[in-house]
């Protein structure tokens, strides 16, 4: 449960905070302290360009119809998203989650409410928190989205050639995080980058 005046400490099942967020001035524990927040085990992965649905809980069983609920990242406001009463509070959102985000709330009865992130950019990966307000009592837990993407279709184009050989260039966009190539022979055998071969000349001379 929270302690009043705390920032930045969430009940963790696996997941590591790596910062401090901001939270509701003077607010105070849950007044039933049996009731917890339980979020995913592990990271949220989603793609680029596809949408995610990170999902929390209360535990045990609750209804949360009458609690508001806030979805933010490292500052408590403005909110990725914010339902108060089961109406979205769009005037409280972060510019560049507007029009991109549905809150799922089929199951508040049970306490079970999920964050739609809709068209993921890269922008959208890391920590985000998912908080129950009753009143002046709440809670919170993390949840961790890591964005990937996969990129075009490598392009091989021969740029030149020299004494020494055929300068070949790969290119290929598009990809988050950022990926290692390496250059293979017919036979599957690792070959050297230029780079790599001109620091290995100048070694050997």
């Amino acid at each position: 449960m929270r302690v009043p005046g705390e920032k930045g400490r969430a009940r963790d099942t696996g997941a590591r905070d790596t910062g401090t967020a901001e939270t509701l001035p003077g607010a105070a524990p849950w007044l039933n302290s049996s009731v917890s927040i339980v979020q995913p085990a592990e990271p949220v992965l989603a793609m680029v360009g596809e949408d995610t649905e990170s999902g929390c809980h209360l535990s045990p069983e609750k209804s949360a119809e009458d609690m508001g609920v806030r979805w933010f990242r490292s500052r408590f406001s403005p909110a990725v998203l914010l339902d108060q009463g089961q109406r979205e509070r769009t005037e409280e959102q972060m510019r560049p989650y507007r029009g991109r985000t549905t809150f799922v709330s089929k199951d508040i009865r049970k306490g079970r409410v999920a964050l739609v992130i809709h068209n993921v950019t890269a922008r959208d990966h890391g920590t985000y928190r998912c908080y129950f307000q009753q009143g002046r009592s709440y809670d919170e837990a993390i949840v961790h989205l890591v964005v990937a993407g996969i990129g075009s279709k490598p392009l091989i184009e021969m740029k030149g050639q020299e004494d020494w050989g055929v300068w070949l260039e790969c290119t290929s966009t598009g990809w988050y995080p950022e990926p290692r190539a390496v250059w293979r022979d017919p036979y599957g055998e690792l070959m050297p980058t230029l780079e790599e071969a001109i620091q290995r000349t100048h070694t050997a001379s």
